[in-house]
Parts: structure tokens; sequence; C-alpha cells
């Protein structure tokens, strides 16, 4: 693993950039994953990715979702970007996740490889789950598919399981989790600096939207990056195309 530190003062946002170059897939920690109402982007998107916990599970674990297609991603290079944005009107933090060396057609963000997840920070049990995933020892990423998108119908969901294929565990060194602690307390405090007339999570993802262009990559390359402490090796960075979905 090999990590960076950027920041895009015009879009906002400040990343620290997670690399992994020779990713190992191990056997998964869960078999059929039934997610409650809480996690409804999750269940109801075909190709996303966002943390969770389970009912005897504390983690959170990051779910990456990707019906039919993860024995592709199976091995292959992929990146993760931890992402702080400070909009107008609220912060925002999100995980980027894309495979920079694989391509694959006629998949949501064809032709290029890309898994989101984008969230404001005013309740508390998004907060708490954030603030636990970027302090784990590690970053457990379980890669899985469902039966397709599912519905709520009165209360009753109509969908099926997540099915775990497999796992990939990433150890985040301790000067990583110093620096995502940073950039986290730093979203905080400049959103509670806001007044809560002034907060608005959907004018927020507007701006984030209209700074943010489709036809770019979110992700920060590393020639890119403002900021002095940079460890990352390799700068393996591709346009994306679309990338928008809610967690």
């Amino acid at each position: 693993m090999n990590w960076y530190q950027g920041e895009d003062k015009p879009k906002s946002v400040r990343e620290i950039i997670i690399d992994v170059p020779s990713p190992k897939a191990v056997d998964p920690k869960f078999g059929m994953m039934f997610l409650g109402e809480k996690y409804h982007i999750l269940r109801t998107n075909i190709w996303v990715t966002g943390y969770f916990r389970m009912d005897n599970e504390k983690g959170p674990f990051l779910l990456l979702r990707a019906d039919d297609y993860t024995e592709k991603l199976k091995n292959q290079p992929f990146r993760v970007a931890h992402c702080f944005y400070r909009m107008k009107t609220g912060g925002l933090y999100a995980i980027f996740i894309d495979f920079p060396k694989l391509k694959i057609l006629d998949v949501p963000s064809s032709p290029f490889v890309m898994f989101e997840m984008i969230r404001g920070i005013d309740m508390k049990d998004e907060r708490e789950r954030i603030y636990d995933g970027i302090n784990r020892s590690n970053l457990h990423i379980c890669f899985a598919e469902g039966d397709g998108p599912g519905e709520e119908f009165d209360g009753m969901w109509s969908g099926g399981s997540i099915n775990a294929a497999y796992d990939v565990i990433i150890k985040i060194d301790e000067d990583c989790h110093k620096a995502l602690n940073q950039e986290w307390k730093s979203l905080m405090n400049y959103h509670k600096s806001l007044s809560s007339r002034t907060r608005n999570f959907d004018k927020s993802v507007q701006q984030m939207q209209n700074e943010n262009p489709i036809s770019r990559n979110p992700i920060i390359k590393k020639k890119e990056s403002k900021h002095e402490e940079t460890t990352i090796k390799d700068d393996n960075t591709e346009v994306s195309k679309k990338w928008w979905q809610f967690w």
C-alpha cells in the first residue's frame, strides 16, 4: 500500500488517496448479507460502494457491489480516495474507488471502472460510521453481488440478499491514520462553523456536481497534489465518465 495527500482548491476538496497495486483476494467474512433499511442505496444500486455494519459485527466494512462483475475486479490494482469537500452550504465526505488499469464495457461507469459514496455529515449515525471507518487498523472491503436492485413497497423489501464473493483487507499505517483524522476533524470544524440555516445537503451536492465535470476523474493525481507530504510512488490516472450515485 502507498498513499498520498492532494488538494484541488477550485473544487474545494482535499483528498487522501490509498493506492493498492497488488491486492490479494481472501475468503469473504460474510456470506449472504441482508442489509437493513438504512442501507437503501447499497440494496438498490448494482454498482456502488459504502460503509455498512452487521448486527453482530461493529465494523464498519466497506461494501463494493458490482453485480455480475466481481470476478473481473479480482486482484486488479485499485485506488481508494477519501475526499473531504468544503462546499458553501456544508461539508461532504466521499469515497471513490477506481480501477485505473481495467477496462470493462457496458457497466454503469463505462468505459471506466469507478464506484462512489457521497455523504453529508449532519446525521449522527453516518458521522459515526465514517469516523469508525477511517479509524480501523485496516480497510476491509467486501466485494459482492446482488440479484438486481430490489424495491421497497409498503415497508416491505422485495429484493434478495447481497452475496459476498471475496474480501480485500488493506493495512493502514499510522501516518495515514493521522492524516485521515486531521482531515476529518478539519472538515467537521468547517461544517460546524456554518449556521444551521446555511447547511443544505442538496445544495452542497449541486455545487459539487457543478465544480466536478463528469468527464474527469474526481481522484486527484499525484502531480496535481499541492501537499508536500506525498508517499505514493505510482501515478495511475484515467478520465472518468459519469460517477454520481448517492449512498
